[in-house]
């Protein structure tokens, strides 16, 4: 039996010491678990409230995802589009600048028959004069050759 006043006082000490050495406060007692089970509700009805805001943003981005992407194949449509529009305005500027061309080679040979033809009217013209004028000489050459002939014949006589 000896023990049992070395055990009273082996508790007796440890107790001293658990009251000498600061402790942590417990943050909840049973009557905030009690308070808490009661407020339960009014927590439960504000995340469920935040869940709905949550659910209303997230089908909000939902929608303007759909009509970015709607908005992005519009424009991925349109551009398509402009493309080919543009391919046909390249083909027929094509066509345009060989019509042009072929334009201005017709020209340039219009242009070389028509210096040509020109070419040929002044110098049919300059014979023509060329003729006139040797003729026109040869009648006087030959008047004067015949008077010199009619003077010497008329002095014989």
């Amino acid at each position: 039996m000896p023990k049992a006043p070395f055990l009273v006082s082996t508790l007796l000490f440890m107790s001293l010491l658990f009251l000498l050495f600061p402790h942590s406060v417990a943050e909840a007692g049973m009557w905030s678990n009690i308070k808490g089970i009661f407020s339960a509700p009014e927590k439960i009805d504000a995340l469920e409230q935040q869940y709905i805001d949550a659910k209303q943003q997230l089908d909000a981005q939902k929608e303007q995802l759909t009509e970015s992407l709607q908005n992005a194949e519009q424009y991925a449509a349109r551009q398509e589009e402009l493309m080919q529009q543009n391919e046909q305005f390249r083909k027929a500027n094509e066509q345009l600048m060989e019509q042009n061309n072929a334009l201005i080679q017709e020209m340039e040979q219009i242009k070389q028959k028509q210096a040509s033809f020109t070419q040929r009217l002044i110098n049919t013209a300059l014979i023509i004069m060329s003729l006139i004028f040797a003729y026109i000489l040869s009648l006087r050459v030959w008047r004067y050759l015949v008077w010199r002939k009619q003077k010497h014949a008329g002095r014989g006589v």
